[in-house]
This record gives C-alpha cells, sequence and structure tokens, in this order.
C-alpha cells in the first residue's frame, strides 16, 4: 500500500453492499427499464445500503485462492489495496436473476430449464465464493395462492437448486415500488449471510504471532467486512485492534514507509467512525494519540535520509 491519500473507497461514511442484477434488457425492454430505475433511482438514507450494477458479460469474478497455512506463502506488506476493492466492484453478495416467467405461461418447462440454465452458469463463475443467487419471477398478473402457483414453485426451486426463501415475484404495476422495497430487504438479509460467511472464513485462517503485518492485514479484513454488514461498532473494534498492533510491532527501515500509511489509514476510520457514533471525544482523543506516536518516531534512512526526512514531512502534512 502507498503512502498516499486515503483511497476513494475507504471514505464514505457507510460502505455500500454490492449486488449484481442479470436478466433485464434496459435498452429495448420498458418494463425492465422500469425495475431498473425502481431499484437504483433516489435510493435515500432509508433504503437499504445496497450498490445494483448490471452483470452484462463483461465482468470477471475475482478468483477464490486457497489459503496455505505455511510462512513460506504468508506475502508481504499489511494491506493490499486491491483486496477492499473487489469487495465494492467485482465481488457480488448477491446475484439477482431476473425472469418473464407466468405460472401459466405456455412454454413454462422450457421457460424454467432455462432459468436452470442461466443459474448454473452464474454458479460456475462464481466458483467457491459464498455469493448468493436468487431469481424474481416479473409476472403481469397478481400472484396468488394457487395450486398450480404453488407446485411450479417448488418444481422451478428444485430444478435450479435454490431453497423457496430464494424466489421472489415482482409484478408490474402501481404497486410495483412497493414490492420494490420488500425485495430489498430480502437481498440485504442475503448479502448480510454472505458478508457473515466472509468474517467466518478471514477468522479461521491461522496467523503466526510473530507476523505482525498479517495480524494487522487480518484485523483490518475484519473490520471492513464488518463495515459492508453495517455492523459499524465491531468494525471501529478491529480497526482500534490493527491500529494497536501498528504502534507495537517492530519494523525494518525498508517498510516504516508502508507502516506510516496503513497507520494513518487506520486511525482516519477510528476517527471516522467514531464521529459516525457521536463520540467526537473519542475521535480528539485518538488523533491526539496520533499525533504523540508517530509524529516523533524518526523518519528512518530508507532509500536515503534525505529521502526519508521529505516523506515523512509530507506524511505529515496529510495527517
Amino acid at each position: 500500500m502507498d503512502s498516499g491519500d486515503i483511497p476513494e473507497v475507504l471514505v464514505a461514511n457507510r460502505q455500500n453492499q454490492l449486488i449484481f442484477l442479470t436478466g433485464l434488457d434496459i435498452v429495448n425492454n420498458r418494463s425492465h427499464a422500469a425495475v431498473f430505475s425502481a431499484f437504483t433511482v433516489n435510493r435515500e438514507q432509508d433504503r437499504p445500503p445496497i450498490d445494483f450494477v448490471m452483470l452484462d458479460g463483461t465482468q470477471t469474478f475475482c478468483e477464490s485462492k486457497a489459503h496455505q497455512q505455511t510462512v513460506s506463502n504468508f506475502s508481504y506488506g499489511f494491506i493490499k489495496v486491491d483486496w477492499f476493492k473487489k469487495y465494492v466492484r467485482d465481488l457480488p453478495s448477491v446475484i439477482v436473476l431476473f425472469a418473464d416467467l407466468d405460472w401459466d405461461h405456455p412454454s413454462w418447462n422450457e421457460k424454467a430449464t432455462e432459468c436452470e440454465s442461466k443459474i448454473s452458469s452464474l454458479r460456475t463463475s462464481i466458483g467457491s465464493h459464498a455469493t448468493r443467487i436468487c431469481i424474481v419471477l416479473l409476472q403481469q398478473i397478481q400472484p396468488m395462492d394457487s395450486p398450480l402457483a404453488v407446485e411450479r414453485t417448488a418444481k422451478l426451486c428444485q430444478l435450479c437448486q435454490l431453497p423457496t426463501k430464494q424466489l421472489f415475484i415482482l409484478t408490474a404495476g402501481e404497486r410495483m415500488f412497493s414490492s420494490v422495497l420488500r425485495l430489498e430487504t430480502a437481498f440485504h438479509e442475503l448479502a448480510q449471510a454472505f458478508y457473515q460467511q466472509c468474517l467466518k472464513s478471514i477468522r479461521a485462517r491461522s496467523i503466526p504471532n510473530n507476523f505482525s503485518n498479517l495480524i494487522i492485514r487480518q484485523q483490518f479484513k475484519l473490520a471492513f467486512i464488518s463495515e459492508l454488514r453495517q455492523d459499524t461498532h465491531t468494525a471501529l473494534r478491529h480497526y482500534k485492534l490493527a491500529y494497536q498492533h501498528c504502534t507495537e510491532c517492530e519494523i525494518v527501515d525498508s517498510e516504516i514507509f508502508e507502516l506510516r500509511a496503513v497507520a494513518g489509514l487506520l486511525n482516519y476510520k477510528i476517527c471516522q467512525l467514531s464521529f459516525f457514533h457521536s463520540a467526537a471525544l473519542e475521535a480528539l482523543a485518538q488523533q491526539r494519540r496520533h499525533n504523540n506516536t508517530f509524529f516523533c518516531l524518526p523518519p528512518g534512512s530508507y532509500p536515503s535520509p534525505a529521502t526519508a526526512s521529505i516523506e515523512h514531512l509530507l506524511w505529515k502534512g496529510k495527517q
């Protein structure tokens, strides 16, 4: 991580959950465009914190890496910038497949098979990631609890290997927006489960106690995923733990630039979330602690004493 400014991804007070939408032809189909607008336009603070992105076939999902628990495979450095970018741009918490399919559609079996094929393709693209998949059926008639609807709901879920709670109905008409709001709440709950699984996976990785950079990295990951899960109190706790390790770790001269950059980033997040929780005094105390801890440290001598001194002064100015 460079010793530059705070990455734009981390500046937001509230992290949005990434959800991909697919199956909507928003260019040629007016009803599809209306559905997409209902999800994406006028997203006020009272709506779930979600970024809806159309999956157009050009996106690539991040490859899932097998984590080998050997020291030789641990990377150098503290925080990889691309790691948190993937959670806001590339790796969705939920993928929603839309399909025009009424219960009495004359080609219902063919349409259901088409849905199954698309779901299978999405699963292949996701790989071992915990991304949730769900289906939204776009219907013209208000859904009713008919025997046909019950039968075909069970059949479609069985065919696509999805639980019934991940199959939804959206009817066009005056009440569509209220239905969209209910769908958003359901998508948000699925996203919460995705991020909870991410946290569980990160905690399960064994980190040697003598690798301070990996401890800091793990705490940062737990904090950022907690932010995505909208658990800002837990996020703040992990940011504080990461910062504490920054103040205690022994660092070689060639890595002091990155340590200061990471400490500055963590200090920013701690202050930001403290203000978010209406704890201004805690934020001010954290900034004073930051000044007292890192401003007084020697600038180092890498790559040269003069360059190190200039970089240190530049870093101070950005704090």
